[in-house]
């Protein structure tokens, strides 16, 4: 649940729970290095944010010389998802790991529900539709992963929640109302009034001051290897 952002992954283990203070738009949960290794990052930028990505030397004289390539939050906004991780599975050596963290927005679980929020949050998933993009691409990351002729090796999901009492759950709350405000134009432009969007920002907020109020949410991550 994250602006799209690309970064190495110098690790043997997936990435842990986000310690506390990190629930903000722009926190990126990575793993402790184990060595040191050979990394590419894939990059969503604006300007390719509907169209094809740009990844970072992804050039013919740099395929296969590395150990591990990432995309972290790029593929849900990346139209054809399974021709990036091809892309990557090129980019990575024989025996490379190729890792793939990313939303699936339909995961979302607030409860006890917000009276009105969950049309609101519907609505913004359609934006993705709009765009020809995926918003439920997380669940579809091992499938990717195979479909690129590289070996699923591990899944997880990485926990992204709260609850009432968690010190940090405003900024998790926050951090949802803040996805949805800036993407208000597009859900609205899928049949969502701007006042119902607005209620149910207000709903959500007022709703995380209940003392038995809770956010479920996962990242999902998997990691496949290039064969021999």
């Amino acid at each position: 649940m994250r602006s799209p952002t690309g970064a190495s992954h110098e690790a043997d283990a997936p990435p842990e729970p986000v310690p506390q203070g990190q629930h903000t738009k722009t926190a990126i949960p990575s793993a402790h290095p184990r060595h040191a290794c050979k990394s590419i990052p894939v990059v969503a930028t604006p300007e390719n944010h509907g169209g094809n990505p740009k990844a970072r030397g992804f050039c013919s004289s740099l395929l296969g010389q590395f150990d591990v390539a990432h995309a972290r939050f790029v593929l849900e906004h990346i139209p054809n998802p399974l021709q990036v991780v091809r892309n990557m599975a090129r980019a990575v050596r024989p025996g490379g790991r190729v890792i793939l963290s990313d939303d699936d927005y339909d995961g979302l679980r607030l409860w006890p529900e917000p009276p009105g929020f969950s049309s609101v949050w519907n609505a913004y998933q359609r934006t993705y539709d709009r765009h020809c993009n995926d918003p439920i691409v997380g669940r579809r990351l091992v499938q990717l992963l195979h479909q690129a002729d590289l070996r699923p090796r591990r899944n997880t999901l990485v926990f992204f929640g709260g609850c009432a009492g968690d010190p940090d759950f405003e900024d998790v709350v926050r951090n949802i109302a803040s996805i949805v405000d800036e993407a208000i134009d597009d859900i609205v432009a899928t049949g969502l009034s701007r006042d119902a969007v607005t209620a149910g920002l207000d709903t959500l907020i007022a709703w995380s001051k209940a003392p038995d109020s809770a956010v479920w949410f996962g990242m999902s991550w998997a990691e496949g290897i290039r064969p021999p």
